[in-house]
């Protein structure tokens, strides 16, 4: 019968390391510093041990920009995709806006405001633009492009995320 028999840091950053690949793909939650903080832990947990080296710290300095990047991409990628199709700074900013909020209220809807996090900034940037200069067409375009740039924004954090777990695991190699 094959054994499971994790140590307890290993088992804590599989769990953290799980929670955050699956919080790349849910806006204003922040996946990859979850997985950087993890990665310290464990870090932390290596240097009491006394066996912390180089090339760990190397590991861990590289996820930190990997980690900056991936959770910072939410917003520069939906801005400059979403720029790119025609939306005005000020319409991007309050779609993002709408999509914290609903974000922040999923503990008190049961999570079913989530679903709604992924559509609502759609729509606002949608009327906001249309409300702007009655052009339906490129009022539409401005919301696909705030879409993509959320799209693309999941696929970079979920990049970064998976670096970092492959940065813990290339140390646990490593180490």
């Amino acid at each position: 019968m094959p054994s499971f028999d994790l140590p307890l840091a290993e088992t804590l950053v599989w769990i953290f390391m799980l929670l955050g690949l699956v919080g790349c793909a849910i806006p204003a939650v922040p996946g990859p510093p979850v997985m950087w903080l993890a990665l310290a832990g464990y870090d932390l947990h290596l240097w009491g041990a006394g066996r912390l080296d180089g090339r760990a710290l190397v590991i861990l300095s590289l996820s930190f920009v990997v980690a900056l990047v991936g959770s910072t991409a939410d917003t520069w990628l939906s801005l400059a995709v979403a720029r790119r199709a025609g939306a005005s700074r000020r319409t991007v900013a309050i779609a993002m806006g709408v999509g914290a909020l609903m974000v922040l209220m999923a503990p008190f809807t049961g999570g079913l405001s989530i679903p709604a996090a992924l559509g609502l900034p759609f729509l606002t940037v949608v009327m906001l633009e249309l409300r702007r200069d009655q052009d339906r067409q490129r009022s539409l375009r401005a919301g696909c492009g705030y879409a993509l740039g959320w799209a693309l924004a999941v696929a970079v954090e979920t990049v970064a995320g998976l670096l970092i777990l492959g940065g813990w695991l290339l140390q646990g190699w490593l180490g």
